[in-house]
């Protein structure tokens, strides 16, 4: 399991240098990248050691900011070249906040907001709490003329409001992500995302919002206390419960 998490997380390259054309760009870097990490995972699988395994996990997680400055310096060099748009996301991807991320959105939204490209990058925007991406999600969902980049910028923010909403406790957060997302099912119903089409997944996650979400009513639950009197949570209806989920395993 943790072989396989290692070998989608990682992105990047060296020492921070010009990126060009003539060296490859990004096909260039991505090989290069390939190789490090493919030899990183054959080390790791063919050591015994459980110190050593632990130092090459290290270097393989490494990888991804180290490269994240390559990524970023093609983009920077080749504004208009159109995987430099996925080199961003790879940056974005890398870098949590910090000065990277916040040069990496903005040459995404000066330069590629219409990139086919930049779908995929709403997504990795929307688990990031910085508020730089959400600023970038609202830009491209206003900016954007692409549906399939428009429609899962909608996603994206309708995603961030709900996870909002639950850590905050916020009926008004919660009933923003139901209109962004009964926006995209109505507006984007038949756009191909990554997952589907975007009405169908918005669809899904609208009914999780309403059955579930902040200040909707919870789900009966029914059951046996610890004395083994039969109760239901309507019981309590109206009153403070805390409930608390636990088992063996």
């Amino acid at each position: 399991m943790f072989l396989a998490l290692l070998a989608a997380a990682v992105a990047g390259v060296r020492e921070p240098r010009a990126v060009s054309a003539q060296e490859g760009g990004f096909d260039a870097i991505m090989k290069e990248y390939s190789k490090e990490n493919q030899d990183l995972m054959a080390k790791y699988r063919a050591e015994k050691d459980p110190q050593a395994q632990a130092k090459i996990r290290q270097e393989i997680l490494g990888l991804s900011p180290k490269y994240a400055t390559r990524f970023l310096e093609f983009a920077r060099a080749n504004p208009k070249d159109p995987q430099a748009a996925t080199a961003l996301g790879r940056v974005l991807s890398a870098a949590r906040g910090g000065p990277q991320f916040d040069e990496a959105i903005e040459l995404l939204v000066a330069n590629h907001i219409e990139s086919p490209e930049i779908a995929t990058v709403c997504q990795i925007l929307a688990n990031n709490r910085d508020p730089k991406a959400e600023a970038a999600l609202v830009t491209i969902s206003e900016k954007s003329t692409n549906p399939a980049v428009k429609g899962q910028a909608l996603m994206s923010i309708a995603g961030r409001l709900n996870d909002a909403a639950g850590r905050e406790g916020s009926i008004e957060m919660a009933q923003k992500a139901i209109a962004m997302l009964e926006r995209v099912v109505n507006e984007f119903a038949d756009v191909a995302g990554a997952r589907g089409k975007l009405g169908d997944l918005a669809k899904a996650d609208l009914e999780n919002v309403k059955k579930f979400g902040v200040g909707q009513t919870a789900p009966e639950i029914e059951g046996e206390d610890i004395d083994g009197v039969a109760f239901k949570l309507s019981d309590y209806r109206g009153k403070v419960v805390m409930l608390d989920f636990w088992g063996h395993w």
